[in-house]
């Protein structure tokens, strides 16, 4: 598994990241993931992270979460739920990662975009009095077209590629 990490995930969760000094290509595949810190007064710190491939997203809690080791095994767990939903066979048990920078623009630029549906969502929720539901956020935010996945939704993509 392939991990690309934002400077202020990595710099959170004191990880080691592989080939910081040098650009190191990024691809897209269904074992390559995006991850990004998602901060808000009130709310907390989230990770945002995104399929490099189908920009399915997951949304992770970090309170209490102070090393990549736990953030790991909390992403594994969200992992597995999301492709069993999916039909996707998944062995937790047997995954290793490599954590390297995130480099590829667009992608950023994708993530970037979902942060603020993401938070203009929460503040929906607030201002109506309502506590906020993680689970119809993410699943909002699998169902957004994105351009760049030719305006597909991610949950539409997903089931292309594994189809």
């Amino acid at each position: 598994m392939i991990i690309h990490a934002s400077k202020a995930f990595s710099t959170h969760l004191k990880c080691q990241v592989s080939g910081p000094k040098r650009q190191v290509p990024h691809h897209s595949s269904l074992d390559s993931w995006s991850v990004d810190l998602f901060k808000l007064t009130k709310v907390g710190t989230y990770a945002l992270v995104m399929n490099d491939a189908s920009l399915s997203t997951i949304i992770i809690p970090l309170k209490g979460v102070r090393k990549f080791e736990d953030f790991f095994l909390s992403f594994i767990g969200h992992v597995t739920g999301f492709f069993d939903l999916h039909g996707v066979s998944f062995d937790p048990f047997n995954q290793s990662a490599i954590i390297l920078p995130r480099s590829n623009r667009s992608l950023i630029g994708t993530m970037n975009d979902a942060k603020w549906l993401m938070q203009s969502r929460i503040e929906r929720h607030a201002d109506g009095g309502l506590e906020i539901d993680w689970d119809d956020i993410e699943n909002y935010l699998n169902h957004v077209p994105y351009s760049r996945i030719d305006y597909d939704s991610p949950d539409k993509r997903l089931k292309k590629m594994i189809g």
